[in-house]
């Protein structure tokens, strides 16, 4: 053996680090970073893992029950769930937004007698739909939501 040869080095070729996955978390996280991690979906708090889930389940109701009834399943929990503090916001939220919108139809109903409500009232009511659909998911996640125009409004309405 000749002892001044160098020891052998493995012959697999080294190979190149792995790229992260980029998943729709990955991307998210990396956009928002340095900030605080908010709800499951935007204009949403952080989840709370200490509300009950009988509680996140009415919240639920609130906001998919006013895409059917408009603003009478907000109200009727509006009056009903003054002891849950969580459902009582989802309430006040999904009411104000509801009566909001309700201004908003009739508002494009006589729009339409220029033409630019029929234009109108399909917008509404796909961002009504999206709305709701962000309300009900955060409720579902145990997370405040406040709709990006009527939140603060709520906020001086109904003091909640």
């Amino acid at each position: 053996m000749d002892e001044n040869k160098p020891p052998e080095q493995p012959t697999t070729p080294p190979t190149a680090p792995t790229p992260p996955s980029t998943t729709f978390a990955n991307v998210a996280s990396a956009a928002t970073s340095g900030t605080p991690k908010g709800g499951p979906v935007p204009f949403a708090g952080p989840s709370d893992p200490s509300i009950p889930q009988d509680q996140k389940t009415q919240a639920l109701l609130v906001w998919i029950l006013s895409l059917f009834i408009g603003f009478i399943s907000p109200l009727i929990f509006f009056f009903i769930a003054k002891d849950k503090p969580f459902v009582y916001h989802h309430a006040c939220q999904a009411l104000t937004f509801s009566i909001v919108m309700f201004v908003l139809y009739i508002i494009s109903i006589v729009l339409m007698f220029v033409v630019i409500g029929i234009i109108l009232m399909p917008l509404i009511g796909l961002a009504a739909l999206a709305v709701i659909i962000m309300g009900a998911i955060a409720a579902n996640a145990g997370s405040r939501f406040e709709p990006p125009v009527t939140g603060n409004l709520s906020k001086s309405w109904f003091k909640a």
